[in-house]
């Protein structure tokens, strides 16, 4: 299942890009992340040590009551920014939490086994769920399929889906909840690669419902290194 696939990238980002024959247009997604987050990481760090040499160049041209005055200053400081990763880090936890990678794009199959044990044994359920999910989700990577209009209120045009269009009211025959997990998984696919129609990953804040900020995103990935390197350990304690 598809969904399968994006729960075993979530446990480990570092096999995913490891792995030669998972999807090529997923493996240049997460990179892009990798990307953004090391450069931010990059800018972070060239300017504490611009800040840092600033100072210590500053302090060698003192005299020695500036220097201890300096230095009860940076020891209230250290006590300060003590105090304050402890904080943030109970905050970060709780962050991190609700930070998973998304598939922009792929449908949530949950309505369609929904829909399914209504119909059928628990033991067919499943597999009508998956067949059904997949007969969208290939619809929805169909470029020819473009269920859409366009309309001009007082202002720029906009694209809304046309309700006249045929595969769409068979659609809604599905039911509703069907209905919104596939236009909601159709208008992903458009915003996020709308001329390759496939699905791509996104680092995905669940709790707000929206894209993960570059800080989200290294507290994420900072987390699932910090878990490869316990298994690591775990796995061989000579190398500790």
């Amino acid at each position: 299942m598809t969904s399968e696939n994006a729960s075993g990238m979530d446990q480990d980002i570092a096999r995913l890009l490891s792995n030669l024959e998972c999807d090529m247009t997923v493996q240049t997604g997460v990179l892009k992340q990798y990307a953004k987050i090391h450069d931010a990481v990059k800018d972070f760090v060239q300017e504490k040590a611009k800040t840092i040499h600033e100072k210590q160049g500053a302090a060698a041209n003192s005299d020695p009551k500036e220097k201890l005055f300096d230095q009860v200053l940076t020891n209230r400081i250290i006590a300060e920014d003590s105090e304050r990763r402890r904080e943030l880090s109970e905050i970060r936890k709780k962050l991190v939490e609700n930070i998973k990678i998304k598939m922009m794009g792929e449908i949530n199959c949950k309505p369609f086994l929904d829909a399914a044990l209504g119909e059928h044994p628990s033991n067919i359920a499943e597999d009508e769920a998956v067949k059904n999910c997949s007969v969208w989700q290939q619809k929805i990577e169909d470029p020819a399929w473009h269920p859409y209009k366009r309309i001009t209120e007082d202002g720029p045009s906009e694209e809304i889906l046309n309700n006249e269009d045929e595969t769409l009211k068979e659609l809604k025959a599905c039911g509703e909840e069907i209905y919104d997990a596939v236009t909601e998984a159709l208008k992903d696919m458009n915003e996020y690669n709308r001329s390759g129609r496939s699905v791509v990953p996104e680092l995905w804040n669940y709790k707000e419902g929206r894209k993960a900020t570059v800080l989200e995103c290294i507290e994420y990935l900072g987390k699932k290194a910090n878990k490869q390197n316990c298994k690591k350990r775990k796995n061989n304690p000579s190398s500790i």
